[in-house]
C-alpha cells in the first residue's frame, strides 16, 4: 500500500475531504466526502465536529493539505530580476514584510509565474497570522496533527495535472463557486498564470437574495439597468433550507450596458471592467433578447462582472496584452445554479462546462468512489496532489502558515535532527570513551593480577624447592636411621634363624658374619596410593620409596665324618640353607629372607686343603638378602602388599 494524502477543503456551508493514494505510477482514489457545517436547525456546528466525522468517513491520516474559507487571502504580483536563491529570498521578504501583523509574524508564500521576459514573476499570497492560528487550534482539536494550508484557487489548478483540458499556449479559466466566495485561477497545459478569490459565491443566487433585489429595484426603477460591482451580501441568517437556487435562463443575462477603462495597474486589489477580453462577440446578441427578470440579471451580472474584472486585473498584473480564452471551466457548487454554464457560455463567447477532477485517476478506483457531484471537490483533489509525494512537477504548493509555525515545525521535523544525530554521536563518543577506559582499566588490572600471580607463583616455586630439598635431606636421614634399626633387627633375627637351626645341623659351623649394603635406594614398583583423588595406574618410583637392607653373608665349615661322601655333604647343606632362607619370626606370615645366594661351597676333596683334609672340613659361603624396607608409612595403601624389588637369578656364584 501507497503513501496516502488528504485533501481538506473546509468552506463556509460544506467541508470537503478527498484521500488520494500512489501506487507505482498511478493515482488512486481511496475515499471522499463531505459535511454540511450547518445543521437541520439553522445552527452552524463546531469545525471540530465536522472535522471528525469527516475523519470517520475517509481517515484523514499523517499526511493533510488544508484550504479554509475562514482565511481571508491577498493575492499579489511581484516582479524580480533574476537573482541567487538567498538573495532572491530576502528581497520577497522584505518585499512582503508590510503586511505583517503587530507581532511582526507572516503568514505568506510565493510560487513562480512561468511566463516569458527577463523578469522573474512572482505570485504572492498573504493571509491574515491570526486567522491562520484559529485554523490551526480547530484543526488540532480534530486531531488533525501539522497540517499544510494551501490557497484554494491556487490548489484548483493542481487537479488539471493528471490530465489537461488545455494543450500548448492555450489559456482556460477555472471558477470554484462556493457559498460566499468564489476562486479564479487562469491556467494553461502544465503551468498557472494567476489565482484570485472574489467575494461572491452562490448565495448571491438564493432565494432571499433574490427577493431582496427585487425589493430594491421595485424602490428605483430607474437604475434596473445600472450593472453593479460586487454585492456584499449578509451570508449570516442565510441557513441551508433558504438557499433555493434560482434559474439563469439562456437569456436571462443582458450584456453590459457599459464599458470602464482599467486603471491603476500597481494596485493589486483595484478591479475594474475592460472590454479589452477576447470574445467571440455573442454577447451583443444578447441585447435584442427579451429582458429577463431584473434580480436574477442582476445577480448573474454580478457574478460575471467578478469574472471580467478579475481577467482584466490578470492581464494587467501579468503584463499580458491580451489574455485569449479557449474555455471556462465550473467547478464548486456550480451544479446548484442551474443554467449558469449557458450564461458564462454567451458572456465569455466560449464553451463552459464542469471540470472533472478524477479524469486521470486510476479508473478502477474512481468507479465505486466517485461522487455525484464531482466537480465540487475539485479544490479537495488539488490539494491532496500538491503534496511532493505525487511527484507531479509542475504542482502549486504554497503553505500559508505563520512563519513562526513553519520555523517550529522545520525546528522538529528537519533541522533538529542534525542536533539529535550530533548529541547521539557525542553520547556514543563518550559512552566509546568511558568504554574504552573501563576495557584498559580491565587490561591494566588483568596484567597487574598476572604480574602478581606470576610473583606468587615464583615464591611458591621456591618454597616448593625448598621443602622438596628439605624433604631430600629427611629421605636421607630417615633412610640412615631405617636402614640401621632393620639392619640391626634383620641381623638378630639372622643370628635367631641360625642357632634354632644348629641343633638339626651340629656339623655346621659358623665362622663369620657380616652385613653388606644396607640403607642403599631400592628400585621398586609403588603400589597404587590414595593421595586426594584416585590413581588409575602404577607410578614408577625409583627413589625415596624403598631401602635395600641389604645382605648377611654367612661364613663357616662343615666338619663330616670320613665315611661321609660328596653327595650326603651336598644334601646336608642344601637342606640347611633352604631351612634358614624360609624362616619367620611369626611362624611363616612375614618373610625376612627375600633370596639365599651361596657364595662359596668347596666339596671337592681335590680342592681341599690338606688341613681340610685332615680335619675333614668343607668351607662354605652363603649370602641371605633381606626385603626392602618401605618408606611411605604415611599414605593409605589401597591394595596389596608393600612393594617388593625384583628378585635377582638364584643360583650360586661360584661353586669350587
Amino acid at each position: 500500500m501507497g503513501t496516502s494524502v488528504t485533501g481538506l477543503d473546509i468552506g463556509h456551508r460544506t467541508a470537503r475531504a478527498c484521500v488520494l493514494e500512489r501506487s507505482g505510477k498511478s493515482i488512486r482514489l481511496r475515499a471522499c466526502a463531505q459535511i454540511d457545517r450547518v445543521d437541520s436547525a439553522g445552527e452552524t456546528k463546531p469545525l471540530a465536529a465536522v472535522l471528525a466525522e469527516l475523519d470517520a468517513k475517509v481517515g484523514f491520516g499523517s499526511r493533510v493539505v488544508c484550504a479554509s474559507s475562514d482565511i481571508s487571502a491577498l493575492v499579489r504580483f511581484v516582479s524580480t530580476m533574476p537573482l541567487p536563491p538567498d538573495r532572491l529570498a530576502r528581497l520577497l521578504r522584505l518585499e512582503l514584510s508590510q503586511h505583517m501583523d503587530d507581532s511582526g509574524d507572516l503568514a505568506a508564500d510565493t510560487v513562480v509565474i512561468p511566463i516569458g521576459g527577463d523578469e522573474i514573476m512572482h505570485c504572492c499570497v498573504l493571509a491574515q497570522p491570526a486567522q491562520v492560528y484559529s485554523s490551526l487550534v480547530d484543526l488540532r482539536e480534530a486531531g488533525v496533527a501539522a497540517p499544510q494550508i494551501h490557497f484554494a484557487p491556487a490548489a484548483a489548478f493542481n487537479a488539471t495535472l493528471l490530465l489537461p483540458p488545455v494543450r500548448e499556449d492555450a489559456l482556460a479559466l477555472l471558477i470554484d463557486i462556493g457559498a460566499t466566495t468564489t476562486g479564479v485561477t487562469l491556467f494553461g497545459e502544465d503551468r498557472m498564470l494567476a489565482c484570485r478569490q472574489v467575494p461572491i459565491g452562490a448565495d448571491q443566487f438564493s432565494a432571499p437574495v433574490i427577493q431582496d433585489i427585487r425589493k430594491a429595484t421595485a424602490s428605483s426603477p430607474s437604475d434596473a439597468s445600472v450593472v453593479p460591482g460586487p454585492m456584499p451580501s449578509d451570508t449570516a441568517s442565510i441557513t441551508a433550507i433558504d438557499m433555493e437556487p434560482a434559474a439563469i435562463g439562456s437569456d436571462s443575462a443582458p450584456a453590459l450596458s457599459s464599458h470602464h477603462d482599467a486603471h491603476g495597474h500597481g494596485d493589486d486589489e483595484v478591479l475594474v471592467l475592460s472590454d479589452e477580453l477576447h470574445v467571440d462577440g455573442n454577447a451583443s446578441q444578447s441585447s435584442a433578447a427579451p429582458s429577463p427578470d431584473p434580480a436574477i440579471s442582476r445577480a448573474g451580472e454580478a457574478l460575471y462582472g467578478q469574472l471580467a474584472s478579475s481577467v482584466t486585473w490578470f492581464k494587467a498584473q501579468l503584463k499580458l496584452k491580451s489574455i485569449d480564452l479557449q474555455r471556462v471551466y465550473l467547478a464548486g457548487g456550480s451544479t446548484m445554479l442551474p443554467g449558469l454554464e449557458t450564461y458564462l457560455s454567451r458572456r465569455f463567447g466560449v464553451p463552459v462546462t464542469p471540470f472533472d477532477p478524477f479524469a486521470g485517476m486510476d479508473e478502477a478506483s474512481v468507479a465505486g468512489v466517485r461522487p455525484e457531484n464531482g466537480c465540487a471537490f475539485t479544490a479537495a483533489v488539488g490539494l491532496a496532489l500538491a503534496d511532493p509525494v505525487f511527484g507531479l512537477k509542475h504542482a502549486v504548493r504554497l503553505d500559508l502558515r505563520p512563519e513562526a509555525v513553519v520555523k517550529r515545525h522545520l525546528w522538529r521535523s528537519t533541522l533538529i535532527w542534525p542536533f539529535v544525530a550530533a548529541a547521539c554521536l557525542l553520547v556514543a563518543s563518550v559512552l566509546a570513551c568511558v568504554t574504552l577506559y573501563q576495557m584498559h582499566s580491565a587490561q591494566h588490572e588483568s596484567l597487574a593480577n598476572y604480574q602478581r600471580y606470576t610473583a606468587e607463583y615464583d615464591t611458591y616455586k621456591a618454597k616448593l624447592k625448598a621443602l622438596e630439598d628439605e624433604k631430600d635431606e629427611l629421605s636421607l636421614d630417615l633412610r640412615g636411621i631405617a636402614s640401621r634399626i632393620y639392619a640391626g633387627r634383620d641381623l638378630l633375627y639372622a643370628i635367631r634363624a641360625l642357632k634354632e637351626r644348629t641343633k638339626d645341623s651340629p656339623q655346621l659351623w659358623v665362622t663369620k658374619l657380616e652385613t653388606k649394603g644396607v640403607g642403599k635406594d631400592a628400585d621398586s614398583d609403588a603400589e597404587l596410593i590414595k593421595r586426594g583423588d584416585f590413581a588409575t595406574t602404577r607410578t614408577s618410583v625409583a627413589h625415596d620409596t624403598a631401602i635395600d637392607r641389604g645382605v648377611v653373608e654367612v661364613s663357616g665349615r662343615v666338619k663330616m665324618s670320613a665315611e661321609s661322601n660328596d653327595t650326603i655333604v651336598n644334601q646336608f647343606f642344601n637342606d640347611w640353607w633352604s631351612a634358614i632362607s624360609t624362616w619367620s619370626p611369626d611362624g611363616g606370615k612375614t618373610k625376612i629372607f627375600r633370596d639365599v645366594r651361596v657364595r662359596e661351597h668347596v666339596i671337592s676333596r681335590a680342592g681341599r686343603t690338606e688341613a681340610d683334609k685332615n680335619a675333614k672340613e668343607f668351607p662354605w659361603k652363603v649370602g641371605f638378602y633381606f626385603n626392602e624396607t618401605d618408606l611411605e608409612q604415611v599414605v593409605v595403601r589401597e591394595t596389596g602388599p608393600p612393594a617388593i624389588a625384583p628378585t635377582p637369578d638364584p643360583g650360586k656364584e661360584s661353586v669350587k
